[in-house]
């Protein structure tokens, strides 16, 4: 009898070895890569010259937006535009132009992070009321609802008055701008024409 427990011996080394190799194999074996692209961050769809435009209700223009380029990821669903300029028109109010170097598209298409270069311009109407203009490194656009946000150094210039702050909320139907904190800067009384 010890001589049929001496045989088994090799074949229970065996059984083992080749357990312990199959088990090496699977946890060894990388998991197969997808091919369609969601796991990499490369634009899926590339768009040169975008206008988009959004109507009210009443089928009048709210907003325009232009871009140079517009990338699609779609690992994030999220949108790359390139040079962007947003329009937004308020009637019989001055129209507000923003600009930027680059923004980002959320997936929902809700919120715009303009980045880089950030201008926002508002059309003067006379002498009394010029042009006002706003720098900030970063601006989030909620366009649909009319409002934008900063929590980034801004400087606010119209005619010879100026200011500076660190934060800002711009509600762009009403046309009102709040800088929230540092604010300081020089006030000038327009003169009559």
């Amino acid at each position: 009898m010890k001589s049929g427990s001496a045989s088994l011996f090799p074949l229970s080394l065996l059984l083992a070895l080749a357990g312990l190799s199959f088990w090496l194999q699977q946890s060894t074996v990388m998991p197969e890569e997808r091919q369609d692209g969601k796991l990499r961050h490369d634009p899926d769809t590339i768009v040169e010259n975008l206008m988009l435009r959004r109507l009210d209700a009443q089928g009048q223009l709210e907003y325009r937006v232009l871009a140079d380029r517009l990338q699609h990821f779609a690992d994030d669903e999220t949108n790359l535009l390139t040079a962007p300029r947003i329009t937004h028109y308020a009637p019989g109010k001055p129209d507000i132009n923003a600009r930027s170097s680059t923004a980002q598209v959320d997936k929902s298409g809700d919120v715009i992070r303009m980045q880089q270069n950030v201008e926002i311009v508002r059309a003067g109407r006379d002498a009394r009321q010029p042009e006002l203009r706003i720098t900030t490194p970063e601006l989030i656009l909620h366009p649909d609802a009319g409002r934008a946000h900063t929590a980034a150094p801004v400087e606010v210039r119209q005619g010879k008055t100026w200011l500076t702050g660190v934060g800002m909320e711009i509600d762009t139907k009403a046309q009102t701008y709040s800088l929230l904190s540092q604010v300081k800067g020089s006030y000038r009384t327009p003169k009559a024409p």
